[in-house]
């Protein structure tokens, strides 16, 4: 199978998905793609859409569990930006965030996930919940969303195994950014080309493959 190369400077849509439904898509500028790794960019300003429960708050695991949310539109993370880094055919991705007011480095994302499947204008993964936060100096770190995934093992929708997969693959990855050495160390002196335009999510966005 060929598989087409985006193209940098091209909007491509990132989508979250939970059992066959969306749970979250996000336009994105393609800064790199290539066997090693892809690279796209998220300003701040872009809109999304985000899960939203039926009562119009936040939805987690026992929106995860009925099915039961719709997407709203979200825009992203208050005064950061941020790129997307990802191994093809890993089952994580690292997120570094920047502070947009002066554009220094904030810290290091790591997001556990499911491998992407790639296709034509858009990449599908399932976000599996805990993450891991590294800060720039490289020694201090702590872990994101715990009580989600708690709450997603108490609820049945991840299993106590799968739960210390993630705690592992976690920890695996957050010592190999610590040794500075790693495929990701260095892209924290990425910025963007000014040229770029805010992405949008196209027309499509939203349909589902078969």
């Amino acid at each position: 199978m060929v598989i087409r190369r985006y193209q940098p400077g091209e909007t491509i849509v990132l989508r979250e998905m939970w059992e066959g439904k969306i749970w979250a898509a996000y336009p994105c500028r393609v800064v790199q793609d290539t066997p090693e790794l892809l690279v796209v960019y998220r300003p701040v300003g872009t809109v999304a859409k985000r899960h939203t429960s039926l009562s119009g708050g936040e939805a987690r695991g026992h929106e995860r569990k009925t099915k039961a949310w719709v997407l709203k539109d979200h825009t992203n993370y208050h005064g950061t930006f941020m790129i997307k880094l990802a191994i093809p055919g890993e089952t994580y991705s690292i997120i570094a965030f920047w502070n947009n007011e002066n554009n220094v480095f904030s810290h290091w994302y790591i997001n556990l996930e499911s491998r992407t499947q790639r296709r034509d204008h858009h990449i599908d993964y399932t976000d599996l919940i805990l993450d891991l936060i590294i800060q720039p100096n490289l020694k201090d770190w702590h872990w994101d969303d715990e009580d989600e995934l708690k709450e997603a093992v108490e609820l049945g929708i991840v299993s106590p195994e799968k739960a210390k997969e993630l705690y592992a693959k976690g920890a695996q990855v957050r010592d190999l950014i610590m040794t500075g050495k790693s495929i990701f160390n260095g892209w924290e002196k990425w910025r963007p080309d000014p040229n770029w335009k805010i992405p949008v999510l196209p027309e499509g966005w939203d349909v589902i493959d078969t």
